[in-house]
């Protein structure tokens, strides 16, 4: 678990991440969702460990923990680009007081994704990192995403 959250940049920052996981996910998502909301492809395994994490908690929906499970057509970069809007309108400055300063995305084959794209389908100007096996999206200062609220 400790490596997954050092993998992904998610130690020792205090700003809103999300973590978007494509695929069966096999760590602690306990841990990973206390502060940091995760979102979580829909499947018996996944499923399982989400109505684990929503049976312990005493707040189980947050923007800034919590785990969300979402379906998709599998774990492509279209699919990607389609959730991103939806995780954007659920954790952007329309949504709540401290939008995402980063969303970690995991069990998404990198070819195919594109900062332009990315930027194009967030609505804001965005970084994109490739780091081993995902891709981390920061949002620039003073970004304000699809909702046009400024």
């Amino acid at each position: 678990m400790q490596r997954f959250a050092q993998d992904v940049g998610l130690t020792g920052m205090a700003e809103h991440h999300v973590v978007l996981i494509f695929g069966e996910f096999d760590g602690d998502l306990w841990t990973l969702s206390r502060d940091r909301h995760v979102w979580l492809m829909s499947s018996s395994g996944n499923d399982a460990a989400a109505e684990h994490v929503w049976s312990k908690d005493p707040d189980p929906y947050s923007p800034q923990h919590g785990v969300t499970t979402f379906s998709c057509d599998g774990a492509t970069p279209a699919e990607l680009y389609r959730m991103l809007a939806t995780v954007d309108g659920h954790h952007d400055e329309a949504s709540v007081d401290d939008p995402w300063m980063a969303i970690h995305v995991r069990g998404v084959p990198l070819d195919g994704i594109t900062k332009e794209r990315v930027s194009e389908e967030l609505g804001i100007e965005c970084q994109v990192l490739l780091k081993g096996d995902g891709i981390t999206i920061i949002r620039q200062p003073n970004s304000h995403g699809a909702s046009g609220r400024q």
